[in-house]
Order: C-alpha cells, then structure tokens, then sequence
C-alpha cells in the first residue's frame, strides 16, 4: 500500500500511527543483522512481533518515510479543503454584510468628517479629503484624545 501510495484502506489517523513506528536508522540495522543471521527468514518473520513485521517490511522501502507522510497529506486534503471553503464561505458572507451595511457606511462618513474637520482646523473653504486609509483608522483613538 505504501508503494503504490493507495491510503484507500486507511484513515489519516491510522496513517499517522503508522507513521509513528517507521524504523529509525539504528532499529533498521538491527532488524537487519537479525534477519540476515536467521537460517529461514521466514519463521524468523512469523516469530516477529506486528509491530517488528512492519519494520521489517518499511527497512527496505525506498521513501518509505515520505511516502507515508505523502499518504497523510493525501487522506486529510479533502477534509482540509472543505474546513477552508467552510471558513472563506463565513469570510465572504461576513465582508459582504460589512459592505453592504448602512450603517457601517454612516461611520466611515463620520469618520471622514471628523479627519476633514480636524486637517482643516474648522476652515470652511479648506481643501477636504475624499477618502481616507484603512491604516489611518488605528490612529483614530489618539487623534480623538487630543481633540477632546
């Protein structure tokens, strides 16, 4: 299954434990040493634990390791994916409602009177914005301290 990538039979949490019990490098050399001083290889294997009968079998794989991190990533993508489409259908309804909020709209016009108010010192005939920065909203606290 690791070799051809099919996690079809395996959920990413059996993945992961897997995962888990991949062989180290030193685990690798003694089960090979162990194995190759056995006369029959075989009845060597059947008197191994399930836990060793996978480091046997994972030793030896080419990857082995990326191949079941591969195999992870490729059982939690789908739910991954719906988790995301979830959160940016929530992130999108909620910037819509924003922009179409009259009274969002209302506060942004206050605001905007009240930065041309203070830039223009109460001068009637001064040059007045039309818009004004995100970023500028921060230092709207400060600003409104030192005019009270």
């Amino acid at each position: 299954m690791v070799e051809n990538l099919d996690c079809s039979q395996l959920d990413s949490i059996e993945l992961r434990t897997l995962y888990e019990f991949m062989p180290t490098e030193e685990e690798s050399k003694g089960l090979t040493v162990y194995m190759d001083d056995s006369k029959s290889r075989d009845d060597v294997f059947l008197n191994l634990t399930p836990c060793e009968q996978f480091m046997v079998a994972m030793k030896d794989l080419k990857d082995g390791e990326r191949k079941l991190q591969s195999m992870i990533f490729i059982s939690e993508f789908q739910g991954k994916m719906a988790e995301l489409r979830w959160d940016v259908g929530h992130l999108s309804a909620a910037c819509e409602e924003l922009r179409m909020s009259k009274r969002f709209q209302m506060l942004l016009a206050i605001i905007l009177r009240l930065v041309n108010k203070i830039n223009s010192g109460g001068d009637d005939d001064a040059v007045i914005a039309c818009g004004f920065s995100l970023d500028s909203l921060s230092k709207l606290g400060e600003v409104s301290m030192i005019a009270c």
